[in-house]
């Protein structure tokens, strides 16, 4: 890392919100500020300092592809918090999260069945019990609040959670719970995020918002001296860096990085003199520009290998990467290891596989958007069908993910597949997660050829749809829309089965919105499609809708 420079009033205000907590006053601090600016580093330097104290510190991060991934970060904070690692067995997870919930608090027995589900580890011999999603999330919720506000005596957990500009639908609730749950707690929080990123905690007062102003003159001075060196030919460098990249510090970074591939400068780290008079400097206006150029000059292997892995995402694991690289195992290597002199990229872990992070959000993004489209889809092919040949154990897990590669890569038919079993996956923790996955697949079912199967899966969708909309609150034109839809299709497929669903679907709607005289009818043919359809499953629920519709209707006796 170069020097860390121009922080310590921001340093400061994060000693002096962690005192607040030691002292019983949880606080969340949220730091704002462009790309580039520092956020991610000055949160590192912090929880670096935390940790030499002894202090626990916990992180979860968002990705640029992460609006797509349910619960990501959240995931993250607590599998760090029970000491779950990514390859642990499922049995071990368990092992792990019941005996840190248990020493903490044996009224969490009840609860561990939702825990492990949560963390997709769900325990076959003791599964969740059946409640509504909202029962789920409450309960879930009582495990965080009872986590952040009664953690061990003179203990005060650090908890950063990065880049909230990339949060999904269903960790912002949680996030405003933990924030909630903060108040009155020894119980440190603290986000970063684009200043594009607003949230309606934010009013809270024991929320703080740290914006980051970029570093000035003598913080870019000591910031370029540490990379450079003191030679006197190196005199208005870091004035001319500062001018042009506003005090950007990834920006300067980057900047004296062009210089030296470029040949202006020469020498080794920290030793550098300049051969370029300074008035024939050529610095790039923008970051983006600069980090294209930098990619562009790397011969032809070293740039498609960065471009693969800038498909994959922000982290990425060796083995993935070589199986879209198609490259020998050597000449990734050979690739790798400039990418990570030219810094890139850098090395996070070894074991039990070789993984990679990009340096910045931005490197990434920039060598994403340097492809060709037919390419870059090629690539996110190659990636999903690599995480689905790796992950045969964590399919429910990994299904957002896929469906975004999938997505990306734009194969309709698999896009959808991933969309429905990640809707299914994220159902119970989050309804509208569950019905955006839905959405999307109706999307893309509707546009495959139409065959009696595309035509019974495009009913099931909307059925489903209409489903979990009774919870997240439909609107009636859409629920009318839907259930006239899926009648048309499960006509034309001749499938009872998604008739059936759509009448049990829109019956049951119209019952909970207090239209029980019209529900009755739809309930009733529901009954009789489930007949024709011959599922035992489907005839007991109709029947069980139909025994509602009764009794709201007031026909006792027939219910």
């Amino acid at each position: 890392l170069t020097n860390f420079v121009g922080r310590d009033s921001d340093m400061d205000m994060l000693e002096a919100a962690l005192a607040q907590a030691q002292a019983g006053n949880g606080q969340v601090v949220g730091v704002v500020a462009d790309a580039g600016t520092g956020k991610s580093r000055l949160c590192f330097e912090f929880l670096e300092r935390c940790r030499t104290r002894g202090t626990r510190t916990f992180q979860g991060n968002c990705v640029a592809h992460g609006k797509n991934i349910s619960l990501l970060p959240i995931l993250q904070v607590f599998r760090e918090y029970y000491g779950v690692d990514a390859h642990d067995a499922d049995r071990l997870a368990r092992e792990k999260i019941a005996g840190r919930m248990l020493l903490f608090d044996e009224s969490y027995r009840a609860v561990l069945p939702l825990l492990f589900e949560l963390l997709c580890v769900p325990d076959p011999n003791n599964p969740a019990p059946t409640m509504s999603a909202e029962e789920r999330q409450r309960s879930l919720f009582g495990v965080l609040r009872g986590l952040v506000q009664r953690p061990p005596a003179n203990d005060t957990p650090v908890t950063l959670i990065e880049d909230l500009h990339w949060l999904d639908a269903a960790s912002e609730a949680w996030v405003e719970e933990w924030v909630d749950s903060v108040a009155g707690s020894s119980h440190l929080l603290i986000v970063n995020f684009r200043p594009e990123y607003q949230a309606a905690w934010m009013h809270k007062s024991w929320y703080h918002q740290l914006p980051l102003a970029p570093l000035g003159e003598d913080a870019i001075r000591e910031l370029i001296s540490g990379l450079l060196g003191a030679d006197a030919s190196l005199a208005g460098v870091s004035e001319a860096v500062h001018d042009r990249t506003g005090g950007n510090p990834f920006f300067a970074e980057e900047t004296v990085r062009g210089l030296i591939e470029t040949g202006n400068l020469e020498g080794s780290p920290g030793a550098y003199r300049l051969i370029t008079p300074i008035e024939k400097l050529e610095i790039p206006a923008t970051v983006h520009s600069l980090l294209s150029a930098r990619i562009d000059r790397l011969v032809d292997r070293d740039k498609r290998v960065l471009q693969a892995a800038s498909v994959i995402g922000q982290e990425f694991a060796e083995p993935i990467l070589e199986a879209v690289a198609d490259l020998p195992r050597l000449e990734l290597s050979e690739a790798l290891g400039v990418l990570k002199a030219a810094e890139f990229v850098y090395e996070e872990s070894l074991y039990p596989v070789t993984e990679f992070t990009f340096k910045h959000p931005l490197t990434q993004e920039v060598a994403l958007n340097s492809q060709l489209r037919n390419r870059r889809r090629k690539t996110h092919a190659g990636v999903a069908q690599a995480l689905e040949d790796a992950s045969q154990d964590k399919l429910d897990e990994r299904a957002a993910l896929l469906a975004h590669h999938w997505d990306e890569a734009g194969d309709e038919r698999r896009a959808s597949t991933w969309h429905h079993r990640a809707a299914e996956a994220i159902g119970f923790h989050h309804i509208e997660e569950a019905m955006r996955h839905f959405r999307r697949a109706q999307h893309l079912v509707d546009r495959l050829r139409p065959t009696n199967e595309t035509k019974r899966e495009a009913a099931m969708l909307r059925n489903q749809i209409l489903w979990y909309g009774l919870r997240a609150g439909i609107q009636r034109a859409e629920a009318e829309q839907l259930f006239d839809e899926s009648m048309q299709l499960s006509e034309e497929a001749n499938d009872p089965g998604s008739a059936a669903f759509a009448l049990f679907g829109f019956g049951s709607y119209r019952l909970y919105s207090g239209d029980g005289a019209r529900a009755f009818p739809l309930l009733s043919r529901a009954c009789d499609e489930a007949e024709r359809a011959g599922d035992e499953i489907l005839r007991v629920a109709t029947r069980w809708g139909l025994v509602l519709g009764c009794y709201f209707g007031g026909k006792l006796a027939d219910g």
